[in-house]
């Protein structure tokens, strides 16, 4: 994900940190991982009514 443009609200309560990284949960159901935090995939093919929170 090297240079992805976050165009969704970040919500603060989705933050995870764990040992050296993070990621973060955007409303629309993507997942950004910082630093050695491993992706596991997200939600943002799934269609949903309302933003995720």
């Amino acid at each position: 994900m090297v240079n992805e443009v976050i165009r969704s609200e970040i919500d603060n309560r989705l933050l995870k940190y764990r040992g050296r990284g993070y990621m973060l949960a955007a409303a629309d159901g993507k997942v950004f991982t910082f630093g050695d935090m491993a992706h596991h995939g997200d939600a943002s093919s799934v269609s949903y009514p309302a933003p995720i929170t």
